[in-house]
């Protein structure tokens, strides 16, 4: 019996009701550094798939301070701490690229001395690959970003040049031709807007131009209601039988007076000679 032991039993024996800590048993928490980097090896292990070159990955890490690691944690405690740490690298990769399955596939552990006074941290860095191999989620105002990527085969000019030449005479092949000819130039304007790029600019039709009348063509005259010379010719001939309006020599106008089958002309004579008061 050790002198631990004997004391122990020492102080029962005087105060029955005394309540000793029990010791804690050897290997029970884990006391070496080494022990924490063997079991996270140990979990990463269980979970690790091999890497497949070409397919997209990510890294993350996280860390811990052994002071508060050893004698602290036993084994199945600390293997929890691990997963609960995978999980939450999966956790957030899965919050921007959602679109894939994660498996860690490569990693790597250390005991490093950090900062000014030197504190002791064991450091876990894990790489994970996308099983499926999906391309990567882009946001922008943090909403994703579709990126669509189209690819169309331009046809042989020599091809089109043949296929021209067998549709002579066929109207057939003629419309099948145009429908091939407009939806190349629907893809290609759609491949520009996907780009960015400004839409091709329609051709500018081409500015009327007015014919030119020949030389011995009558150019038509717009129609006037203003009356032309001849028809003021053909008035004034047609009004002959009528008498004309007297004018006086100071220019001021005379009262015309229309003739009628009753009145006596040298009446109307006298009439119009007389001055229009204004």
């Amino acid at each position: 019996m050790s002198l631990f032991n004997a004391r122990d039993k020492q102080l029962v024996e005087r105060n029955p009701y005394l309540k000793l800590e029990k010791p804690a048993e050897a290997g029970e928490n884990i006391i070496d550094p080494g022990t924490l980097e063997r079991i996270a090896h140990r979990v990463l292990d269980a979970k690790k798939t091999d890497p497949v070159p070409g397919y997209r990955t990510r890294l993350n890490d996280c860390r811990w301070r052994v002071q508060n690691l050893l004698n602290v944690v036993d084994e199945p405690l600390w293997e929890k701490h691990v997963e609960l740490a995978i999980q939450s690298m999966l956790k957030t990769i899965n919050n921007s690229q959602p679109n894939g399955t994660w498996v860690p596939c490569e990693y790597d552990t250390r005991i490093a001395h950090i900062g000014k006074d030197k504190e002791a941290f064991i450091e876990l860095v894990v790489r994970f690959v996308d099983t499926d191999n999906n391309q990567d989620m882009l946001y922008q105002d943090g909403r994703p970003v579709m990126n669509v990527n189209v690819q169309q085969t331009a046809l042989d000019p020599a091809v089109l040049e043949s296929l021209s030449r067998r549709a002579d005479g066929d109207p057939e092949m003629k419309a099948i031709l145009a429908a091939l000819v407009q939806q190349q130039a629907m893809m290609a304007e759609f491949m520009l807007r996907q780009s960015g790029a400004p839409p091709l600019a329609a051709p500018a039709a081409p500015a009327p131009v007015a014919p030119t009348a020949p030389a011995s063509t009558v150019v038509m005259q717009p129609y006037s209601d203003e009356p032309t010379l001849e028809e003021l010719v053909a008035q004034a001939n047609a009004a002959e039988d009528l008498p004309a309006t007297p004018v006086r020599k100071g220019g001021r106008k005379t009262k015309v007076v229309e003739p009628t089958a009753d009145i006596d002309p040298a009446a109307l004579d006298a009439l119009a000679s007389l001055p229009v008061e204004e």
